[in-house]
């Protein structure tokens, strides 16, 4: 499996515990708190999902500039 491929996994990872928190302190009394910081793991899977769409550019997708030798 690609490293693309991972960090976009761990982004969904850290976005459906964002929304798992949320949830779950929105239905059980006593777990109310995770309402209040349900958002917390939301920059975590931002930067997760940066960094893959910046491990997706590599550097065999450059045009080749180099002249051609003339013999």
């Amino acid at each position: 499996m690609s490293k693309q491929i991972t960090w976009f996994i761990y982004s969904g990872l850290a976005l459906a515990v964002a929304m798992i928190m949320k949830y779950v302190g929105d239905t059980n009394r006593n777990l109310s708190e995770l309402q209040d910081v349900w958002y917390i793991p939301l920059p975590l899977a931002v930067i997760l999902y940066m960094t893959a769409l910046k491990k997706g550019k590599t550097t065999d997708d450059t045009p080749d500039t180099s002249t051609p030798d003339s013999e």
